[in-house]
């Protein structure tokens, strides 16, 4: 936007600049989902509901453990999911993002480690 006001203003001869810009929403968080920073540590916001807007399949046994090592799922086990999704254990926790494409295997994008918020 800033860039925007600036062009136009070059356009018209002249000079622009923005006095008040105000974002609203950064993909799927919005402002109005929003906490008081003054109350953030006391509100942090669980990781599987950083990552609510993506699909996620629930793993056990073997495929947890190859999944916390960072290794790739095998096919049967994402068959029908396409970009990012979650990885996560029984019990809801986040284990990691992977990333398919059409036709390839299964990249793991991150693996999240387990903190003490998940405990």
């Amino acid at each position: 936007m800033r860039v925007l006001a600036s062009d136009l203003g070059t356009l018209l001869g002249g000079g622009a600049h923005l006095k008040n810009l105000r974002r609203t929403a950064i993909g799927h968080f919005k402002i109005l989902d929003g906490r008081d920073h003054s109350v953030a540590s006391a509100s942090v916001l669980h990781t599987k509901g950083l990552f609510s807007h993506l699909e996620d399949i629930q793993v056990d046994g073997q495929t947890l453990k190859s999944v916390q090592n960072g290794n790739p799922l095998s096919s049967s086990e994402w068959e029908k999911k396409e970009g990012l999704f979650l990885v996560i254990s029984k019990k809801q926790e986040v284990l990691a993002l992977y990333k398919s494409k059409p036709g390839a295997s299964v990249a793991t994008a991150a693996v999240v480690l387990r903190s003490a918020m998940q405990a």
